[in-house]
């Protein structure tokens, strides 16, 4: 029986990481260094010190560090001028588990500073019964420890969660959690080793709701 839904945040309720990766490519590109689009992908729902560490041995001459700031800066600037997109069936899917007395949590990649004016501004907090951040936990994902911060803060047991990812590392820190896990994808698909783990791959978070009607009892 599923008691708690855990739900990512970029890519899968709020649709940041076109965005973010256009962002991403333009300013190191401003600063003459050409992103490899196949690493640019992979990076999707890492943990930032990660791929700032990463970034830093690859091009060890470059200010990593304030690129990844103007990143944020003008990653900012845009929700600002074109509001904070949410995906499609978000909002259905909050109402059928709320109706089902399910419990709702974010586990984010990002850090709480940058994640939580986005939950805000577009009212996914108020639906939440929980959040965890990047900066709250030792190892990011494709590592569980996200998913089982958000069980234990809940009192909820592994086996008795659903995850709701879009990347592929977000994917295994889910299996690895022994928590179930449906991928809807955003930006790259799973692989097959990834799917492979997954309860379903649906197009939308509208899809949830069929399987919550015949996994919630």
């Amino acid at each position: 029986m599923i008691k708690l839904v855990i739900f990512d945040m970029d890519g899968l309720m709020i649709d940041s990481e076109r965005p973010k990766a256009k962002l991403f490519v333009d300013i190191f590109a401003e600063h003459g260094i050409i992103l490899d689009p196949d690493y640019v992908t992979s990076t999707y729902g890492i943990n930032r010190k990660y791929v700032q560490a990463q970034l830093h041995e690859m091009y060890p001459d470059a200010d990593v560090d304030e690129y990844l700031a103007e990143k944020t800066r003008r990653t900012r600037q845009y929700f600002d001028e074109h509001g904070v997109p949410i995906k499609t069936g978000l909002f259905e899917l909050f109402e059928k588990i709320e109706n089902l007395g399910i419990l709702k949590a974010v586990a984010t990649s990002t850090d709480k500073p940058r994640a939580m004016p986005l939950l805000e501004e577009s009212h996914i907090d108020k639906h939440m019964d929980g959040f965890v951040f990047s900066d709250e936990i030792k190892n990011g994902k494709p590592a569980p420890d996200i998913f089982l911060t958000s069980a234990e803060k809940l009192g909820i047991a592994p086996s008795e969660c659903l995850v709701l990812e879009d990347s592929i590392p977000g994917i295994h820190a889910a299996h690895a959690a022994g928590m179930k896990v449906i991928c809807i994808p955003d930006l790259k698909n799973p692989d097959d080793e990834a799917r492979a783990m997954c309860e379903a791959v649906y197009p939308t978070l509208l899809d949830v709701i069929g399987y919550l009607d015949k996994n919630s009892k």
